[in-house]
């Protein structure tokens, strides 16, 4: 079985930005070892808008690396995805809660559990509001 990790955005805009040794390595070590980075194309249309647009060109190297794939949201995804935030929004209204996770934190959680690999972020909290056995790799 291949093994691999998934890249949000807060991923994402680090290696572009150069910020973060951690997600730098992660990338380079997957390579070596020819670990899939699955990239949900939500976040990818986040990180890309986010970023300044001297770091696309790295987006761009990403994205050309043999071992990247993105994940689109297709009509399937778009539904199950659409389930699972739906869920969340029912149990925050029973408890009274009004931050619901996103389109592209419920893209994330989708193609990570779909696949059974962990999530590489800096922001883990929406994620595992939405899936707290969700396994996440926190960036430093």
């Amino acid at each position: 079985m291949i093994g691999g990790r998934v890249l949000d955005t807060s991923a994402l805009l680090r290696f572009a930005s150069n910020t973060s040794i951690y997600i730098q390595s992660a990338v380079w070590v997957a390579l070596e070892e020819g670990l899939v980075l699955a990239v949900p194309a939500t976040s990818l249309t986040e990180a890309w808008a986010q970023s300044h647009s001297g770091d696309h060109d790295v987006l761009d190297v990403l994205l050309g690396l043999p071992i990247t794939m993105v994940d689109p949201l297709d009509a399937e995804e778009a539904r199950l995805t659409g389930r699972l935030l739906a869920a969340d929004r029912s149990e925050q209204v029973d408890e009274g809660e009004d931050a619901a996770a996103d389109v592209r934190t419920g893209h994330v959680v989708r193609t990570a559990q779909r696949r059974g690999w962990p999530v590489l972020t800096a922001v883990p909290e929406p994620l595992r509001r939405l899936d707290p056995e969700l396994e996440v790799d926190e960036l430093p």
